[in-house]
C-alpha cells in the first residue's frame, strides 16, 4: 500500500478546526443534556446547530462559541445551572458565559429573539428534531435559521462575514427549503431590506430565475431610506450600531417603542452582568447617561461616514 501524502496547509487547518469544534459539541452534550433534565428547552442557534444539520464534515464551519436560544425562560434561570457546570458570567457581556481554564470553550444564551412578538412561539413551534450524541435536540427549521443569520449578521453585529454567506448557501441547498416562506416571514419580522441585501452580498443563493424573482419582489417591498441606512451602517464602524439598526428595522411602532423600553430599562441580570462593579440602582440610574453616550458616538460616526477609524469610548 502506497504510504499517504502529507495533509496541505488547508487540511491541516480543517482538522485543527474539526478537533476544536468536536471538543465544543462533546461539551455542549453535557450542558444540554443538564437543560433537559431541568425541563428547560433550549434551541441550538447558528454554528452549533449548521454543523448538524447542513455541513457534511465538523471542519468545515469554524465556530467561536455556541449560541443557544432559551425561549420558555430567561437567561438568569440558567446562571446556576451553567454554574454548576463550571461556567462562569462573561463581565460586561450578558448571556455570555465561558469556562475556566478553556476559552474556546464559550456559550453564548439568550431569551428574547428581537424580531419576534413577545410569546411568540411560532419558531420554536417549527424547530427540527437532530441527534447530537445520544440525545435529541432542536434546530430552528432551515427558513427560520436562514432569517435568523441574516438578521444576526445585517442588523445585529451590522457587518457581514464570508463564513454566513457560506451558512446561508448550505441552507438553500438543503432539500424543499421554501423561499416563499422566507419572504413572507421576512417581510412580517422587519427584514425585507437585509433579505435585499443579502442577494447582493451573497450571489448564487437559488437558481438564476428564483432569485431574480426574490430580489424584484423585496425590493418592491423594500423602504429605500431603511436600505441606504442599512448599507451606509454596514460599511461605517460604530460600536453599538446594532441597536440602532434593530430599533430601526422593527415593522411597527408598537414594537419599535418596546424595543426602546427593554433598552432603557433592561432587567437586573442584563445589568449586573453588564456593569458587575456598578450597584443595580446605580447601573439603573446611570443607563440613560450610557445610552446617549453612544448615541453622541453614532451620530459623529454616521457624519464622519465610512472612513471613519478607532473606538470611541463613553
Amino acid at each position: 500500500m502506497p504510504p499517504s501524502s502529507p495533509a496541505g496547509p488547508q487540511e491541516k487547518i480543517r482538522r485543527q478546526v474539526a478537533a476544536a469544534n468536536l471538543l465544543r459539541l462533546q461539551s455542549l452534550e453535557t450542558v444540554l443534556a443538564e437543560f433537559q433534565r431541568a425541563g428547560m428547552p433550549v434551541v441550538l442557534l447558528k454554528g452549533a446547530a449548521l454543523l448538524l444539520t447542513a455541513y457534511d464534515h465538523p471542519g468545515d464551519r469554524p465556530m467561536t462559541d455556541v449560541d443557544l436560544w432559551l425561549p420558555f425562560h430567561p437567561v438568569s434561570t440558567a446562571v446556576k445551572m451553567l454554574g454548576r457546570l463550571g461556567y462562569g458570567a462573561v463581565p460586561g457581556r450578558p448571556g455570555a458565559f465561558v469556562h475556566p481554564g478553556d476559552d474556546n470553550d464559550r456559550l453564548d444564551v439568550e431569551h428574547d429573539i428581537w424580531f419576534l412578538n413577545a410569546g411568540d412561539t411560532e419558531m420554536y413551534d417549527r424547530g427540527v428534531e437532530t441527534t447530537m450524541g445520544r440525545l435529541s435536540v432542536r434546530t430552528l427549521c432551515p427558513e427560520d435559521a436562514f432569517l435568523y443569520a441574516v438578521a444576526h449578521g445585517l442588523i445585529h453585529h451590522g457587518q457581514w462575514q464570508n463564513k454566513w454567506g457560506e451558512d446561508l448557501r448550505r441552507l438553500t441547498a438543503l432539500p424543499k427549503f421554501d423561499w416563499d416562506a422566507v419572504l413572507d416571514r421576512g417581510e412580517r419580522w422587519g427584514l425585507t431590506e437585509a433579505l435585499l441585501e443579502t442577494f447582493t452580498l451573497v450571489p448564487g443563493l437559488a437558481e438564476r430565475t428564483t432569485e431574480q424573482r426574490c430580489a424584484e419582489l423585496l425590493a418592491r417591498r423594500s423602504s429605500c431610506w431603511k436600505l441606504f441606512l442599512l448599507r451606509r451602517l454596514a460599511a461605517t464602524p460604530i460600536s453599538g450600531k446594532g441597536h440602532f439598526l434593530r430599533l430601526l428595522m422593527q415593522p411597527r411602532r408598537g414594537r419599535r417603542c418596546s424595543l426602546l423600553f427593554k433598552q432603557l430599562f433592561p432587567s437586573p441580570a442584563f445589568l449586573k452582568q453588564r456593569h458587575p462593579r456598578l450597584p443595580l440602582p446605580a447601573a439603573y440610574a446611570l443607563r440613560p447617561f450610557f445610552l446617549f453616550g453612544r448615541f453622541l458616538e453614532f451620530s459623529c460616526r454616521f457624519s464622519a461616514g465610512p472612513r471613519s477609524s478607532g473606538v470611541w469610548r463613553f
